[in-house]
């Protein structure tokens, strides 16, 4: 259990879940080596989250003024060190993806506070499914172990095509995850639904349509690469809201018109 002092002057991202409940920094080292799966605990006892040093160690420890830092306390009342703060993304069962906010202290193991996912908007049920939601479209079932109540997850890191924006808002830090796309300029934020241009593992230059489209795409002046460098080739993956796929590979410099942009075989 923590407390503080100083809770008026702890500033909480709005975007926050869980913490892991491990026993120790060598079984957590173990369980991250595995396949960064990890078991969370929700925690009605702590006062905000918080993790240890040895906690997701990719991500990037901001430093914290000293009048900014909170004053953790153990429920024994000894005082807990804290080092500063960093948010690490998460994904559940389902492929939703959060970012969890935490002070790094000297701690055993991460701790989520119930009470700070209650004031962010979280909703924790502890009925016969336990289970914690969000509006922002977030849901996972809780399991629970000797009376405690966890949440499976798997630690990311930020994904890939997307930045980790952290903005100060009067409500507090917000953390949110957004995807980037590559432009004539270089990379580029991108706003609401709007299509992106990105790199694949096999160094194709691919554009992800995030709105349906009823026709082929045809490079334009905000093709990252220049046009004349592309080789003759376009392979389009449609998909459709029916579950069916289609899949083909052109020759696009040697395109007609009317082949370069044609309208594609059914719904969307």
């Amino acid at each position: 259990m923590l407390t503080t002092e100083q809770a008026s002057s702890t500033t909480v991202p709005l975007l926050s879940i869980a913490a892991i409940r491990i026993a120790s920094a060598s079984t957590a080292a173990q369980a991250l080596q595995r396949d960064n799966k990890n078991d969370l605990m929700v925690d009605s006892g702590a006062v905000t989250h918080v993790c240890p040093p040895w906690f997701s160690t990719e991500t990037t420890l901001h430093e914290l003024h000293q009048s900014k830092t909170p004053n953790l306390r153990t429920a024994t009342d000894h005082a807990i060190k804290v080092y500063g703060y960093n948010w690490v993304c998460v994904i559940n069962n389902k492929n939703q993806a959060i970012v969890i906010p935490f002070y790094v202290c000297d701690v055993a193991q991460p701790i989520l506070s119930a009470t700070r996912l209650a004031e962010q908007g979280f909703e924790i049920t502890l009925s016969e499914h336990p289970t914690v939601r969000h509006t922002n479209a977030f849901e996972s079932a809780l399991n629970q172990q000797h009376g405690l109540y966890y949440l499976t997850v798997k630690t990311t890191g930020t994904p890939v095509n997307t930045r980790l924006d952290i903005a100060e808002t009067e409500q507090g830090i917000k953390a949110t995850i957004s995807p980037v796309t590559m432009t004539p300029t270089g990379a580029k934020l991108v706003t609401h639904n709007n299509d992106i241009w990105i790199p694949n593992s096999q160094a194709f230059l691919v554009r992800l349509h995030k709105r349906q489209r009823q026709a082929t795409y045809i490079p334009d002046k905000q093709c990252p690469v220049p046009l004349d460098k592309l080789e003759d080739y376009r392979r389009t993956i449609a998909r459709r809201r029916d579950g069916t796929t289609e899949d083909f590979e052109e020759q696009l410099h040697s395109l007609q018109p009317t082949q370069a942009r044609r309208t594609l075989d059914g719904q969307p």
